[in-house]
């Protein structure tokens, strides 16, 4: 799940607690522990993986700086809601905040083919970290794999999961 961009972009509150002042929904908190609520009922087996909002890019734009804050409001604040809402529902993080690596994007918001390919790269690798506690980053052609992405057997997960480890 890699939501929370827009809300981050256009100022949504953050906090419930510190401004109950509107509909609980209107709140980023609340409505993103409520989606995740939502989501485990509905699929009560399914392995739920939150994403950290992430930086950006806009190589076509020399002067483009990433404003970490909006309305007042840094990123982090919704990461943090992002990483607590994850560990409160059980759900696996996949903080690509924190992986330091900005995607590119055509406007500062919608990724370009390089983003993508970075954000792909991303969660790949995280999830394969959580997989095999090992980047596997030399057993995978991203950019290949969004050209045609197609299911690994069993087997294949298990050779390429045994590689890493040794």
């Amino acid at each position: 799940i890699y939501l929370g961009c827009n809300d981050w972009a256009n100022g949504v509150d953050v906090n419930a607690k510190q401004l109950p002042d509107k509909q609980l929904s209107a709140y980023f908190d609340f409505a993103y522990f409520n989606m995740l609520i939502k989501i485990r009922k509905q699929y009560p087996d399914a392995e739920i993986w939150c994403c950290t909002l992430n930086p950006t890019a806009v190589s076509s734009m020399e002067n483009f700086s990433f404003p970490y804050e909006k309305g007042g409001t840094h990123i982090e604040k919704y990461n943090e809601i992002i990483r607590n809402a994850a560990k409160a529902q059980g759900a696996k993080l996949l903080d690509l905040y924190n992986n330091r690596r900005p995607n590119d994007t055509i406007d500062g918001s919608h990724p370009n083919k390089d983003g993508m390919t970075v954000l792909a790269k991303s969660v790949c690798t995280s999830v394969l970290g959580h997989m095999f506690m090992n980047d596997c980053d030399e057993y995978f052609d991203y950019a290949a794999q969004l050209e045609n992405i197609e299911p690994i057997s069993r087997s294949e997960e298990r050779r390429v999961g045994k590689e890493c480890r040794s």
